[in-house]
């Protein structure tokens, strides 16, 4: 299968085991997310334990997650701290501190345009230059949302927080057993094509920060590619957090096809949907609803 040569960096760390590449089509839909971002497998945690070794730890509110205030879906991942706790660097790289509201120290990662955002900060210390991986950058705080202590912490393609992509947070935990190794850092991940057969895993945050919420429902639409109008295909069959669909006898062999998932909460959140792939202030729950067109995967079926 051909890709588009501006999506292959969205592909990378996202095909954890699929047999069969999957491309994707992006679309004009107010699209704020990206894919995940090799390079972050090798970022360390903002935190570490008293013995100096990255800590990975719980977090409250994922990668592409609806959610009730703030940003939804969520633009990175948010990891409850202590007042005052100590954030280091992730990795070697230009900081930078963000004029925004939220206290935001900017760390561009060698010289792609790759920025990694440490947000909600009570003090920086290390405002400008070069930091290296373990270097004390400041500590966690509640700066822009009092009370809730926590550091936002996420990847992005632009510098500010003004139009800015957020590449998938699963590469982050890849290291962590305790997440199933990344993939239930996001909302979705772990996107496979296997004979005739779409996968996902999916998960949510729980309100008691167990991070094992079970979705309401996960249902795939899809189509015929090229065409317009899509297959509302059902609720998809669940195994834990993974969900499958199988292609076969739904259309010729040799089709090109193109598909998108919907993902519903079980708590009550207004709008309660994310995507995949992911796009940005949820959009209406009927794909057919809108002439704006979605993000897709494709595929063939044979």
């Amino acid at each position: 299968m051909k890709l588009n040569k501006k999506l292959i960096t969205v592909l990378i760390g996202i095909l954890i085991v699929a047999t069969v590449s999957i491309s994707f089509g992006y679309s004009y839909y107010s699209e704020v997310f990206r894919g995940a971002y090799d390079a972050t497998t090798r970022w360390n945690s903002p935190t570490r334990n008293s013995s100096g070794y990255s800590t990975w730890v719980e977090i409250n509110s994922k990668w592409s997650e609806p959610r009730t205030t703030g940003t939804s879906p969520h633009v990175g991942i948010d990891i409850p701290l202590v007042y005052g706790t100590k954030i280091y660097a992730v990795m070697p790289g230009t900081v930078t501190k963000t004029n925004d509201q939220y206290n935001t120290l900017s760390q561009r990662y060698g010289y792609s345009y790759l920025y990694c955002h440490y947000e909600h900060m009570s003090s920086i210390i290390k405002t400008s230059g070069y930091a290296y991986t373990g270097d004390l950058l400041g500590y966690s705080g509640d700066y822009g949302v009092p009370g809730a202590n926590h550091l936002h912490w996420g990847a992005y393609d632009e510098n500010g927080l003004s139009g800015r992509k957020a590449y998938r947070n699963e590469t982050f935990y890849r290291n962590a057993s305790a997440w199933n190794y990344g993939r239930n850092v996001d909302v979705y991940s772990q996107c496979q094509w296997n004979s005739n057969t779409a996968k996902i895993t999916a998960v949510f945050s729980a309100w008691d920060n167990d991070n094992d919420e079970i979705p309401a429902e996960v249902r795939i639409y899809h189509r015929k590619a090229g065409t317009s109008s899509w297959t509302d295909g059902g609720v998809m069959s669940r195994n834990g957090f993974d969900y499958t669909y199988d292609f076969s006898g739904k259309y010729s062999s040799g089709t090109s096809v193109e598909w998108l998932v919907r993902i519903k909460r079980n708590v009550g959140v207004s709008r309660p949907y994310a995507w995949a792939p992911s796009k940005y202030y949820n959009p209406d729950p009927n794909p057919n609803a809108t002439s704006y067109r979605y993000a897709y995967f494709t595929n063939t079926v044979y």
